[in-house]
């Protein structure tokens, strides 16, 4: 008869197996997508229950210390709708430690690359470029080169993000030149698509549709329904910044037609939100306001705190616009406070620096330096490149506060 410990290693076994099994559905699309969805929400509770067995028990257990590394494996792609960083922050931290402990290289360079995800997302990205670097030198001594490849990618996204334009686009070609060498074709895919980015960035906008559309090309030959969606936003985004914004919102109507489609509720989100950008730059900013409000109500029903809190901020900044700042600081104060609750430092800065721009144009001078310095000081803690577009504001509020002094 089996001990009470040998029925909890099975039942964190068998429930491991279950996300695994919910996740294979979900990525085979379609009506698989809520099936698998189905799944993992009916055993969500014994899924946890598993996962929190195995860490507890991993550091004296190698079977425990397997299945609390396999636990982030398991879903990936549903854990991301369902959990919020933080927490993804407590299951990769677990599973780093126990592939650490049972000495699986592989599965510790894949925790880093996914631990410097989550502290992207959350803004630490300083920290998530240090993670990165340590699983590309695992990848590489182990002569992974798909995996050499991925982190290859998050480290190009770090330095996007970091400003360091140019030196994105250096790790995206190395990416490239392997993706070609191993004839991965969706590699290829997600690759030019990250190349558009890093084109868009350096104001190459011929040259980012081009990658863009190459990449979109690929998906739609493969199938990747997925990845059709998410070029057609980015190609929105270019026709946008090119001031062809009819066909900037055609690609971001197809691609809010094609979520809804394969029941993929963030990606609609994601369209939703680029259609009240779109709207945003047409004026339109009671339509954008309609479009952001859907995102935030998606958002909220995926428990997307991050989702939510960029809605909220796109909400302010169109009332804003219209002219309604009181309810602009509503919105900003209502980001702000689930940026600090999740720990997400860029959305707590933008949060802040809008407020302080609202402040600003109701004269509150002193309250808007206020929050432009608390944003100031957040910048220069991750390392954010909007830091240089703080201090310049608020030297023009100081200045302005010394000509009304006279």
């Amino acid at each position: 008869m089996p001990t009470i410990r040998e029925a909890q290693r099975r039942h964190a076994d068998h429930y491991e197996g279950k996300a695994r099994a919910a996740n294979a559905l979900y990525l085979r699309g379609a009506e698989g997508i809520a099936q698998g969805l189905g799944l993992f929400d009916a055993e969500w509770d014994n899924i946890q229950a598993g996962q929190q067995w195995a860490a507890k028990w991993s550091n004296d257990d190698d079977m425990a210390a397997a299945l609390c590394s396999g636990y982030s494996d398991a879903a990936p792609s549903i854990l991301a709708l369902r959990q919020r960083p933080t927490e993804s922050v407590l299951w990769l931290d677990a599973a780093l430690a126990a592939a650490r402990r049972i000495k699986n290289r592989h599965r510790e360079g894949r925790h880093l690359g996914e631990l410097g995800i989550v502290h992207e997302q959350l803004g630490s990205t300083r920290l998530a470029f240090h993670l990165y670097e340590q699983a590309l030198a695992i990848h590489r001594e182990l002569q992974d080169r798909r995996g050499e490849c991925i982190a290859l990618g998050h480290l190009g996204s770090t330095h996007l993000t970091l400003g360091e334009t140019r030196r994105a686009n250096q790790y995206y070609e190395e990416q490239l030149a392997i993706w070609h060498e191993l004839k991965d074709i969706p590699g290829l895919a997600n690759c030019y698509s990250d190349l558009g980015n890093v084109h868009e960035h350096l104001g190459h906008y011929t040259r980012a549709v081009e990658f863009y559309e190459k990449a979109v090309l690929i998906h739609r030959r493969i199938g990747n329904r997925t990845g059709v969606a998410a070029d057609l936003g980015n190609l929105g985004i270019i026709y946008s910044r090119l001031g062809d914004v009819n066909r900037a919102i055609a690609c971001y109507k197809e691609q809010l037609t094609t979520s809804r489609d394969l029941g993929d509720r963030r990606s609609e989100g994601n369209a939703l939100g680029n259609l009240g950008i779109a709207s945003a730059v047409n004026d339109d900013h009671r339509s954008a306001i309609e479009y952001y409000e859907q995102q935030l109500a998606i958002a909220s029903e995926l428990k997307d705190a991050y989702a939510e809190s960029n809605a909220l901020g796109n909400i302010g900044f169109a009332c804003a616009n219209l002219g309604n700042q009181g309810a602009a600081i509503n919105y900003y104060e209502r980001q702000l406070e689930i940026a600090k609750r999740i720990g997400f430092r860029r959305g707590e800065a933008n949060a802040l620096s809008n407020m302080s721009l609202s402040l600003s144009l109701l004269r509150d001078l002193g309250q808007a330096i206020q929050h432009a310095e608390a944003a100031f000081k957040i910048r220069e803690e991750i390392g954010d490149p909007e830091v240089e577009k703080n201090r310049q504001k608020l030297k023009e509020w100081k200045e302005g506060i010394m000509e009304e002094m006279g």
